[in-house]
């Protein structure tokens, strides 16, 4: 667990089991991990898809068990809606044993523990990052085992209308990535208001001040939180990020 305040991090109790390619979110304060990649000491197998969903309790540094996926799942992606887990994607064994794409996008609700397939991707697709923003759902990118390549294509999903729509493709075929929405100012303007009274004996006097917040406008911090919420904290003397350079990845 890492303490952004504190900029330091805590060893936590261990997940009950090697695990890799699982999905994550969070959900009333537990956080769940659904499916992945694990082994089998007794067999010394490697790479044994897992059908377990564990929770985790950060109050209480504890892990727990729930009902397991109705069949083994990894690579894919979770997000939560509504205090429901839904799992986009992924990869499952084919019946000639070699990993295959899905197309399923499920939904998962932890009190019932009742699974509900949703949605079905145009094609199948596992290892793809996948971020809310607002009451949207970005999925970005992936494997397709079909295709045997990494995809471009990115997809939106409404929550309001209950549709896929498609995005324009990524510059570049990306898989195995991570993604993570910033919350933004989406109206082209906002006016902010401030209001100041003086008192002149029994007369008063009201000021008003009217600023203009455009897209591509620079704002103070006091504005950006009014409107976003988000403030972002500026670099400290022993900031290490001012040592990093950009890279490229082939």
């Amino acid at each position: 667990m890492y303490e952004p305040e504190l900029d330091q991090w805590t060893s936590l109790a261990s997940i009950p089991e090697p695990l890799m390619g699982s999905a994550v979110t969070n959900n009333e304060g537990l956080i769940y991990v659904v499916g992945g990649l694990t082994t089998k000491k007794e067999k010394n197998q490697e790479g044994v898809l897992s059908n377990k969903i564990y929770c985790f309790d950060p109050l209480n540094n504890k892990w727990y068990r729930k009902p397991p996926l109705p069949c083994p799942r990894a690579f894919a992606s979770a997000t939560t809606q509504n205090k429901k887990i839904w799992i986009w994607g992924g990869a499952s064994l084919s019946e000639g044993g070699t990993l295959a794409s899905t197309t399923s996008v499920d939904i998962w609700d932890p009190k019932k523990g009742r699974f509900e397939q949703h949605l079905i991707f145009d094609s199948p697709k596992h290892c793809l990052a996948v971020t809310k923003a607002g009451t949207q759902v970005f999925i970005i990118g992936g494997m397709s085992s079909k295709e045997n390549s990494s995809l471009a294509e990115v997809q939106v999903y409404d929550r309001k209308r209950d549709i896929l729509q498609k995005c324009a493709f990524l510059p570049v075929s990306l898989t195995g990535t991570a993604a993570v929405g910033i919350p933004v100012n989406r109206s082209p303007a906002s006016d902010i208001t401030t209001s100041k009274t003086t008192r002149s004996g029994s007369r008063k006097t009201q000021k008003t001040l009217k600023v203009n917040v455009g897209e591509g406008d620079r704002v103070s911090g006091r504005i950006r939180t009014y409107i976003t919420g988000y403030r972002p904290k500026a670099p400290g003397d022993d900031d290490l990020s001012k040592d990093f350079a950009p890279v490229t990845i082939p």
